[in-house]
């Protein structure tokens, strides 16, 4: 009976983790977006038509950005508030899913792809990056991740 409950409170745990994805209306402006999941980790991937793209991602400061990967790390990152992460990184485009795909050097297990109103991917576009702005001085760069990172709040 003890393991049927460790059982069920772990799928139940797991079913919590689940999330989906609704895209938008049909946009009158459209701008591509792609989500990317890499296993551990999703990276949103935004079209600014005419300037390229801008791939995001947000983790544990500790596990994601600066790569400690280890038991203590990940129990930490799970378990306790631990420091957040704002990954970015700046591509050429043309948004399409293959050249997004050869552009972002990390796998992807899965992807969903969609258009959204240019208005609201560059709303986004620019609070991400003035959060990540705020935080320059904490940058670093992970080639794991092929991201630049700096401290969330």
């Amino acid at each position: 009976m003890t393991r049927e409950r460790t059982a069920l409170g772990f799928a139940l745990f797991l079913g919590g983790c689940a999330t989906g994805i609704v895209p938008p209306p049909e946009p009158l402006r459209p701008a591509g977006v792609g989500v990317l999941d890499h296993g551990r980790h999703s990276s949103l991937v935004v079209e600014l038509p005419g300037e390229g793209m801008l791939r995001y991602s947000y983790g544990d400061w500790g596990w994601y950005a600066l790569g400690r990967t280890g038991v203590a790390e990940g129990s930490a990152a799970l378990l306790w508030p631990t420091q957040g992460a704002l990954g970015r990184r700046q591509l050429p485009g043309p948004f399409a899913p293959e050249v997004v795909v050869a552009q972002v050097r990390v796998p992807s297990e899965h992807a969903v792809w969609f258009a959204a109103e240019e208005a609201a991917v560059r709303r986004l576009a620019a609070r991400l990056d003035s959060i990540f702005e705020a935080n320059r001085g904490t940058l670093i760069y992970n080639p794991g991740a092929d991201l630049e990172f700096v401290h969330h709040p």
